[in-house]
């Protein structure tokens, strides 16, 4: 994942440097756990090169609705979390807005 590239910009499309970090913080934890997520990918970029990020936005609706089916799925991604509903449902968006940022 290019981080700087994409807090650069993140933060000139006005988004405060916390929701910025959250952001970067979120795609971190997804690019660490494509393989257990079951994605053939090494990094974030990886993924766009290949589909356009949509497995990976897929992989992580999923954990979504296997949420709201009662499992816990998205404890692969959320160990600690109690309550993931929010966390789940901003990762398509997060995913969306890297996307735009190497769709250029």
């Amino acid at each position: 994942m290019d981080e700087t590239g994409f807090r650069q910009m993140l933060l000139a499309r006005g988004n405060a440097p916390t929701g910025v970090e959250t952001r970067i913080s979120y795609l971190k934890t997804i690019e660490k756990n494509l393989a257990r997520l079951g994605l053939p990918f090494a990094d974030l970029d990886a993924a766009f090169e290949a589909d356009g990020l949509f497995s990976t936005i897929a992989a992580v609706r999923g954990l979504a609705a296997d949420y709201k089916a009662g499992g816990t799925a998205y404890l692969l991604l959320f160990p600690q979390s109690m309550k993931p509903r929010n966390r789940l449902s901003n990762l398509p968006t997060f995913l969306k807005h890297y996307r735009d940022y190497r769709s250029g």
